[in-house]
């Protein structure tokens, strides 16, 4: 079955461009019903596999405080691109709310080596480091 369109302003989207777009627009007013319909019509339209969508889709889940869920997906998008910033950098954030410091250190210094000049991956560790 394919989901209802989102609420404001839909007019149906067919590419991914545009649904982040939309779906950036949707939660900056806070606006979570929307957001997860245009997931959901990302992921109809463009297939579970898009990296993209599932994104958006693990983001969304951790606003709604699903952070088993965005977990599972974030796992999803390293194991098919190991160095994907965003997953990892949220992935980071999950293990260390687990209390798994020395997890969320490993792969933000891994981010690091990579991304050396990455405002919010040198944010996340200093942020890390000060936790007691």
């Amino acid at each position: 079955p394919v989901p209802e369109p989102p609420l404001k302003g839909w007019k149906g989207i067919s590419n991914v461009r545009d649904t982040v777009l939309a779906f950036n627009d949707a939660m900056a007013r806070n606006d979570l019903a929307e957001a997860r319909r245009i997931v959901e019509q990302g992921l109809v339209s463009h297939g579970e596999q898009n990296l993209s969508i599932s994104r958006l889709q693990a983001y969304l889940l951790l606003h709604e405080g699903k952070a088993e869920e965005a977990r599972r997906i974030y796992r999803n998008i390293v194991a098919r691109m190991e160095n994907d910033l965003e997953a990892n950098l949220n992935l980071a954030l999950l293990d260390a709310r687990m209390g798994a410091m020395s997890a969320a250190t490993e792969r933000l210094e891994r981010m690091r080596a990579l991304h050396p000049d990455n405002a919010r991956v040198r944010q996340a560790l200093e942020r890390l480091s000060n936790v007691p």
